[in-house]
C-alpha cells in the first residue's frame, strides 16, 4: 500500500511535529510535506499529486481561508482540514459549509498532550 501524501501548511514547528506524532500514532502510513510559508505551499500545490491537505489557521501573510480557496483551484478534489487554534466552531463551520473535510481543534495549546 503507498504512503498517504499530505501537504500541511503550518509556521509552528512543534504543531508541525505533534500533528504527525499523532498520524503515526493512529497507524497512518504517510509522507508529509511541511510548507511553512504562503510561498513554498503554493509551490507544493502546483507539484500537486497528494491525498490531503492539513492546513492552520494562519501563517503570517496568509490565512486560512486564502489557503482553502487556493487550494480548492489548484487541487480540486483533495479533501482539505483546517487545524487550528483560533478558529471559533461558527467560522469552522463556514469552511465546512464551502467543501473542507472537517475541523480539528489544536487541543494540546491549551492542554497537556501526551503520546500514550
Amino acid at each position: 500500500m503507498n504512503k498517504l501524501r499530505i501537504l500541511h501548511l503550518e509556521d509552528d514547528l512543534i504543531d508541525a511535529e505533534l500533528i504527525q506524532l499523532m498520524l503515526v500514532k493512529n497507524g497512518l502510513e504517510c509522507e508529509i510535506l511541511l510548507a511553512k510559508t504562503h510561498s513554498e505551499y503554493l509551490a507544493a500545490l502546483d507539484e500537486g499529486n497528494f491525498d490531503l491537505i492539513l492546513s492552520d489557521s494562519s501563517v503570517p501573510g496568509f490565512s486560512g481561508q486564502a489557503a482553502f480557496e487556493t487550494a480548492q483551484q489548484k487541487c480540486p478534489g483533495v479533501p482539505f482540514i483546517l487545524v487550528s487554534a483560533t478558529v471559533n466552531d461558527r467560522e469552522a463551520a463556514v469552511y465546512l459549509d464551502r467543501g473542507a473535510l472537517d475541523y480539528i481543534s489544536k487541543k494540546w495549546k491549551t492542554s497537556k498532550f501526551t503520546t500514550n
